[in-house]
């Protein structure tokens, strides 16, 4: 909900919440009313390098279907037009937090929590 135009009497819904995940990894990511994505630079620690020019893929999970995130569908073909937009979204995100805007590669792996 955004809350500035939330002030001026505006009924306001943000698309998703950005996340920035930087201590026990480089990552990112956003959340829908449906959908968790997110992504993950090649360091190895967060607090060490807190933003990247590259990030891959890492997790997408429906949270309608799968609300206790258990099956992670980000190479899962059937999903490829969610993770296209959600990529575009995450990058918007990440450009309006004042980061340049970076690559995000495919998943090379399923990542298990």
């Amino acid at each position: 909900y955004d809350l500035t135009r939330a002030a001026a009497g505006e009924d306001y819904r943000r698309e998703s919440i950005f996340i920035q995940i930087s201590e026990s990894q480089c990552g990112r990511a956003v959340r829908t009313d449906r959908y968790m994505y997110s992504v993950r630079s090649a360091a190895r620690e967060g607090f060490l390098m807190s933003a990247a020019s590259v990030y891959f893929e890492e997790y997408l999970y429906d949270m309608q279907l799968d609300p206790f995130q258990k099956k992670n569908l980000i190479k899962d073909p059937a999903y490829e037009a969610v993770r296209a937009h959600l990529r575009e979204v995450l990058l918007a995100e990440m450009q309006k937090a004042g980061e340049k805007r970076p690559v995000i590669g495919k998943a090379l792996r399923i990542r298990k929590k």
